[in-house]
């Protein structure tokens, strides 16, 4: 597992060199690379009026969880419950280890549904690009769901 999930790239060796005036420090995640990122997917006409950094900031860590577990899985097909015990390891506090997944449904589109609950559309939703049949969707309250859309088998859980 890394230690970290961003690269810091720093400019501090070109500072004082003909037409570099400014020091610039970079961070850039591995799930920023590694991963596809749909804000409002569902296109929900109230998390339209958000700003796309209220959106990703909401998801957190959660897509550099997801991009671990997909990045270092290494069965053949690729299956969830494999990549929900990775992301669960990385988290440490076991995000799938609820009771969500029993009761939770995604429908086709991404809409999350839980018995009496009011439908939640994903905030964002994250597909490796190594793997098309892969997603993870993000809702409020850091409500997680990985699915593969060839079987539509899904797995949902919190990871806040």
């Amino acid at each position: 597992m890394t230690d970290s999930y961003f690269a810091n790239y720093s400019f501090e060796n070109i500072q004082g060199k003909e037409g570099f005036d400014k020091v610039a420090t970079v961070n850039i995640r591995t799930s920023d690379i590694m991963l596809d990122r749909q804000y409002n997917p569902t296109n929900d006409s109230y998390l339209a009026t958000l700003p796309e950094s209220h959106l990703m900031e909401s998801a957190g860590l959660i897509p550099d969880f997801f991009c671990e577990a997909v990045c270092t899985n290494t069965d053949y097909p690729v299956k969830l419950d494999v990549i929900a015990s990775i992301m669960n390891e990385v988290y440490q506090y076991g995000g799938f280890s609820n009771i969500f997944s029993d009761k939770a449904r995604v429908d086709e589109s991404g809409v999350y549904h839980f018995e009496d609950d009011e439908p939640l559309a994903p905030l964002v939703r994250y597909r490796p690009t190594h793997h098309g049949h892969l997603e993870c969707l993000v809702y409020e309250c850091a409500i997680t769901v990985i699915r593969d859309t060839k079987t539509n088998e899904m797995r949902a859980g919190r990871f806040d």
